[in-house]
C-alpha cells in the first residue's frame, strides 16, 4: 500500500502539478518581458507622448505617464499644467502619482501653478495639490497651506493637515491646533 500511494502521488505530480508550474514559470516570464519592454519605453518616451499617454482612457496609461513626467525636473509647461489637471484624475493613483511628480519638478516652474489648483481647483485637485507642496515643503509652501486651512471640502482640510504635518514648520502648530476641533473626524 506504501508504494501504491507514492505511485499516485507521482502520477499527480507529473499530470497535474508540474505542468501547473511550467505554465507558471510562463506567465511569470512574460510578466517580466512586458515590465521590462514598458519599463524600456518609459525611459526613451519623449515628453510629448507622456503628455498623450496622460489622457489616455486607460488608468494605467495614465498614471505611467505621470511617473514619465516625474522622472526629469526640468518640464515645460505644458507638461506641468497636464500633470495639475491629472491631480482632478477618477483614479487615486493617478492623482497619486500626479502629485509625486510634480513634487519632482523644479519648485520655481510648479509653485505658483500648485498655489493656484490649492486655491481654485476641484476638490481633488486641492487635496493632491496640498499633497504635492507637502513634498516640495518651506515657508512659502507653509504659508499657502495655512491660508487654506478653512476649505469647505474635509478631503481638502485633511490633506492640508498631512502636508503641513509632513513639512513640519513649528509656525503651523497653531493654525493645525485649531483643525482638532474639526466637524469631520478625518481632519
Amino acid at each position: 500500500m506504501h508504494i501504491d500511494t507514492e505511485g499516485r502521488l507521482a502520477h499527480f505530480y507529473r499530470r497535474r502539478v508540474r505542468p501547473l508550474l511550467r505554465a507558471g514559470r510562463r506567465w511569470y516570464q512574460r510578466q517580466r518581458e512586458a515590465l521590462g519592454a514598458r519599463r524600456a519605453a518609459g525611459a526613451g518616451a519623449s515628453e510629448a507622448a507622456a503628455l498623450t499617454a496622460l489622457r489616455a482612457p486607460s488608468a494605467r496609461q495614465r498614471w505611467e505617464a505621470a511617473m514619465i513626467l516625474g522622472r526629469h525636473p526640468q518640464r515645460s509647461p505644458a507638461a506641468i499644467a497636464a500633470l495639475i489637471e491629472a491631480l482632478a484624475d477618477a483614479e487615486p493613483f493617478v492623482r497619486w502619482k500626479a502629485a509625486v511628480a510634480l513634487a519632482r519638478q523644479d519648485v520655481a516652474n510648479v509653485f505658483p501653478p500648485l498655489v493656484e489648483a490649492l486655491t481654485n481647483g476641484t476638490a481633488w485637485q486641492r487635496a493632491a495639490a496640498a499633497e504635492a507642496l507637502g513634498a516640495i515643503g518651506g515657508e512659502a509652501v507653509t504659508a499657502a497651506l495655512c491660508r487654506q486651512l478653512g476649505d469647505p471640502e474635509p478631503i481638502v482640510r485633511q490633506a492640508i493637515a498631512a502636508a503641513l504635518g509632513q513639512i513640519g514648520d513649528p509656525t503651523a502648530a497653531t493654525p493645525l491646533a485649531s483643525m482638532l476641533d474639526d466637524a469631520d473626524p478625518q481632519v
